[in-house]
Formats: C-alpha cells, structure tokens, sequence
C-alpha cells in the first residue's frame, strides 16, 4: 500500500488549498486552483477526497499539452475536476471500490495492486490518508486525464411521457384553419407529450391520413442537404409514416434528424435526437392528514402518543387547514426527566402545551419567514426569528425541516419541544374610584375648615355650596379665622348680613384653577366685589393680602384655593345725599316765573279766570 502521511503533513486544521500551498510539491496544482477558482470551492465547509498530482507528474506532461492546458482556463478546470470527489475516501475506503464518480462528472477507476500499490486509473497513490479540515489528499506520481466526450448527436429530450386515453388537438403548420383530434397513442401524441415545439403539414392527409413531420425543436428538414427527421419504434424504423404510428405504455419513440440515402436514414450521421419512452402514469398517492403524515415519517412517536393521551388525535384529523411545528422523538427525549414525568401525570398541562405547537391555517416557511409572531390554538403566542444565515426559530427550537405537506395542513419539524409561556397573574381588581365629594364635603374630610363651615352653616349658605356650581372657593384655614381679632369673631357672630358679606367675597362663579387665576388681575366674588390677584417674584400668589397656600382642591363641583387669612370686602362708598325735588308749580305760576307772560297774566286776572286756571 501506499505510505500514509506522517506527522509532518499537520493539516487537520487548515483546508485542503492551504496544506497543498504549504506543502512545496504541489507548485503548480496550487497555482491551477487559483487559477481556476476552486481554492475557493475547496475552501468550504464540506468532504471532499483530491487526488494530487505532483509538480513532477505535471512535468511529464508533454511540454505543449501542458502550455495548452494551463492557458485554456475551462479545459484546465475539467481536468482539475477530474481529481476532485465530493466525499471523503480514506484509503481504507477507495481499495473497496471499482469507481469513484468526479466532480467533473466522469468516473475514476480504482485498481487494487495485490498488498503494493492502488492505482487510480494510471496513476498511483504513492502518499496516502493525508487528513485536512475539510476532507483528505492522496498524493499521485501522474496528471488524470478525463475521458473524451463521446460524440453522437446532440440530444433535444431524453425522458420519459405518460399519455392517457383520449384524444388531442393538432393545426398543422401549413393550414391554420383546419385542425384534427389525433389520439395520444401514436407517434405524434408522443412528440405532442414531450412539449417540445414541432410543425408538420397535412398535404398528404386525404390521401393517407398521414402527417409529413417538418421540424423539431426549432431543427428543420433540409432538403438541400438531403437531412430529415426520421421515426423509429423499439429502436425499429417506423413502419408507417408520421401519425398513423399506433406506441403503447413501455414502447421507445425515437426521432433522428440525419442524412437520408434513398429514402433510408443514415444513422451514424444523425445530427440531433429526440428520445421518448412512453410509461405508465403513477397512481396519484393517496395524500395523508397530519396524523398519518406523522405516523408514515417514524421519528414523531412521543408527538402522537401525547396527542392521543389527550385526545387531540382526532382534532388534527379534521379538515383544518393546521399548521403543526412537530418535535421529534429527540426533542422529546431532551426534556427533563422530571418534566416528563410531570407531563404524563398532567393531562391539562400536557394538553396546554400540545396546542402551543398548532396553529390555525397553512402556513409554509414562506409565510412563516415573513411573521414575527404566530397565534396558536393554545392562545398564546410563538415568536418567530430569521438568522443572518437563513435559520427559522419558532421560540427556541429551530425548523430543521419545513414544508411536509398534508391533506388538511403542513407539518414543519422542530428540534426542541416549545413550552408556552406562564399565564400571568390575575391583575387584582381594581379599586372603585372613590365618590368625587362636593366643596362642602371636601372641606369637611379635610378636617382644618371647622370655622369656615360653622359660617357656612349659620348664614345658610352651605347648601349653596352643595348646588351645581362650578364654584371656585378662597377657603380660610382655621388658623385664619382664629387670627382675626376677637372684637371682630364677636361683631361676625352677632352680625348674620355682614357674615355673609364675607363669606361670598370668597366665593367666584367658575372653577378657576391656579392656572387660571396666575393669569388674571381681579375676580369678581359673588359678594359683587373684585379680589386683586398678585404673583410675586418667587411665584407666590395672593389674593387681596392673604396667600394661596394650597392650590387646585377639586371637588365635584368646583375648586378650592386654600388660604391663610380672611378676606374682608372694601367698605362701599356712602351715597351722595339726593338734592330736594324743585317744588313743581302749576301753570299760572309757571308763566309767572318765565316773565314774559304779563299781558296774558294781567288779562286772566282781570277775567277772575286765575284763580281756574290755578
């Protein structure tokens, strides 16, 4: 066998360019792989076997097949593909084998030589096994040369068609007006079925019901080259022309486009071929549900045995459409002993987390990538997370494998089983608001109006203060009161009108918050007298001489500004005493008094008609 590499060949950890690179042998197939591209392929994550030909091995190419194939980028990139094999073959592997297939897509052969040597096709593995992070190298003493393609006709189809019973339409290419219903067992419904384009004429078809068949693919017969399209069937020439050819399920329909010698084709010279192989149509599967998708597939037994203990079998049964997100028996047995236990003896709970893995309606990976939470039949919500590099998360758990369609849903297959969040706590019920108190009543639970109350009280103005409102209230503390004078409690106390007086120049219509009053100069009380509004530097505001020291108690009805001194209405101005009415004469002494009357005077009184009109 050959020698394995020794320790000196350290290329676990580094790729398979970068061991042959360092390696100094290998000049000029690392200069080819650059060359080329496929240091980059071969730098990937993946398993690859190259067989490398020494500097050597390329010296003893011929000089000008050498200078040919280094210059010609797309021969020297088959040749390199030709060393290259997409897994990894120990040579513990490759002296089991006969042929290894290439990326260049032909095959090697591997010869084993009694105990001595392993030849890949003829060249032999002089250094073998030598290990790099994504794959192994066996150095060999000669260049592998791929096979030459083999040349035949170029092939336009080569696969296989289903026909059914019954008929198709056919419009020949020289007579678009007529058209004819030709069954699909025939030669034609053959070509038909492969969908390649194809023209023929009827100008033969009175005569014989035949079609003349003038082009394929785009590839027409020539008559000047004397190149046709020709029919076989079963690799026999067609024994009728184009058309009448009955084909059956299993029969070959092969049409050759080569030279014709007295009416007979000229095989080895076809130019293109047409291959059809009629088989029969596979039966439509019987589509599964989720359930018996699931069953079919082998790794959900822990899935379906859970949705059977809590009777949700039936439930993915029904027409749906569901998607499910399906831990495997894995994922199942990755969960704590503890919570596995816990499960099977809580059926609820079970249940609770089945549903959290089912939600209403098909959703495909396409429709899964493009949400960021799904509702599930459980209630809550599964989030959902696109990483850079393309993987789907449904919580935690990954979908390894998306898209299994069924009859009434889609299943796509989790690697974590998903536990749905903890209900939260009940919120505690909220405390009823509190009744809104009227000013009356809030100066009352305030407990520091006593005195403004008792006023209140004896001048019967309380239930004024109890009414609609809006009122705004200049409310004097107790201390306030207490701070008057006590010629002055006496004289209030003895004196209902003036009490009351006092009491409304507290009183403004309107609820004006502190907003409000900062920005006026007067109010008018309900005494009919204005208070004068004054905002010091500092911000403090007072109303007359008395200072606002508790703003904006709202009641139902109204404000209070909370105050620290009584305010005492302006004393009103005496009235002027009214002059004495002008005695009112009558009209003997009105024409008297005017003085140019004295004829009309002197001539009543001569008539004694004075005293009448007195």
């Amino acid at each position: 066998m050959a020698s394995c590499a020794s320790a000196a060949w350290d290329g676990e950890n580094k790729t398979i360019p970068e061991v042959i690179a360092e390696d100094g042998n290998f000049i000029i197939l690392s200069t080819a792989f650059n060359n080329t591209s496929l240091n980059i392929t071969l730098s990937e994550n993946g398993s690859y076997t190259v067989f490398a030909p020494t500097d050597e091995a390329f010296a003893a190419l011929p000089e000008e097949d050498r200078e040919a194939l280094l210059n010609d980028t797309e021969a020297l990139t088959d040749l390199l593909l030709y060393h290259v094999v997409d897994e990894k073959l120990m040579e513990a592997d490759l002296v089991n084998l006969t042929e290894i297939t290439t990326l260049q897509g032909s095959n090697l052969t591997v010869d084993v030589k009694g105990s001595a040597k392993v030849l890949i096709n003829e060249a032999e593995i002089i250094i073998s096994d030598i290990e790099t992070s994504n794959g192994v190298i066996h150095v060999i003493d000669a260049v592998l040369i791929p096979p030459e393609e083999e040349e035949g006709p170029e092939v336009r189809f080569d696969d296989n068609v289903t026909l059914i019973p019954g008929n198709f339409t056919f419009v020949p290419s020289n007579n678009e007006t007529a058209s004819y219903e030709l069954d699909n067992f025939t030669d034609i419904g053959a070509l038909n079925a492969s969908e390649l384009s194809f023209n023929a004429s009827d100008e033969e078809f009175n005569e014989t019901g035949a079609f003349i068949l003038e082009s394929i693919d785009g590839i027409e017969n020539n008559a000047t080259r004397g190149e046709f399209w020709f029919i076989f069937i079963n690799d026999e020439l067609a024994p009728e022309d184009f058309g009448l050819n009955t084909v059956n399920i299993g029969d070959n329909v092969k049409f050759l486009y080569t030279l014709d010698e007295g009416g007979d084709p000229v095989i080895e010279e076809a130019s293109y071929e047409v291959n059809i192989t009629i088989v029969e149509p596979e039966p439509e599967p019987e589509e599964l549900d989720i359930i018996e998708t699931a069953d079919a597939d082998g790794n959900f037994t822990a899935l379906l045995e859970a949705l059977n203990d809590t009777n949700l079998t039936e439930a993915l049964k029904g027409d749906g459409p569901f998607t499910v997100f399906a831990p495997t028996d894995d994922a199942f047995a990755a969960l704590p002993n503890e919570t596995q236990e816990a499960l099977q003896n809580d059926t609820e709970a079970l249940s609770q987390i089945l549903l959290y893995h089912v939600a209403d309606g098909k959703l495909m990976a396409e429709d899964v990538v493009n949400l960021t939470e799904i509702m599930t039949l459980q209630g809550s919500n599964i989030t959902v997370n696109v990483t850079e590099d393309g993987r789907v998360f449904v919580d935690e758990a990954e979908i390894i494998i998306a898209d299994v369609e069924a009859s009434n849903g889609v299943i796509h297959v989790i690697d974590a089983v998903l536990v749905p969040p903890e209900e939260p706590e009940p919120e505690p019920e909220p405390e009823p608001e509190p009744e809104e108190l009227d000013i009356i009543e809030t100066a009352e639970a305030d407990g520091n109006f006593t005195a403004l109350l008792a006023a209140l009280n004896a001048t019967n103005l309380t239930d004024a203060l109890k009414g609609e409102g809006p009122f705004t209230v200049f409310a004097p503390t107790d201390d306030a009161f207490e701070a008057l004078p006590n010629e002055t409690l006496e004289a209030l106390q003895n004196d209902t009108d003036m009490l009351t007086e006092i009491l409304l120049y507290h009183v403004a219509d309107g609820k004006l918050m502190a907003a409000d009053v900062v920005n006026l100069t007067n109010i008018t009380t309900l005494q009919e007298s204005n208070i004068t509004v004054n905002v010091t530097e500092d911000g403090r505001v007072f109303v007359d001489e008395a200072e606002i020291i508790v703003a904006d108690v709202e009641a139902s009805n109204g404000v209070i500004h909370v105050i620290d001194a009584v305010l005492v209405p302006p004393e009103p101005e005496p009235e002027p005493e009214p002059e004495p009415e002008p005695e009112e004469l009558d009209i003997i002494e009105t024409a008297e008094a005017d003085g140019n009357f004295t004829a009309l005077l002197a001539a009543l009184n001569a008539t004694n008609l004075t005293d009448t009109l007195k």
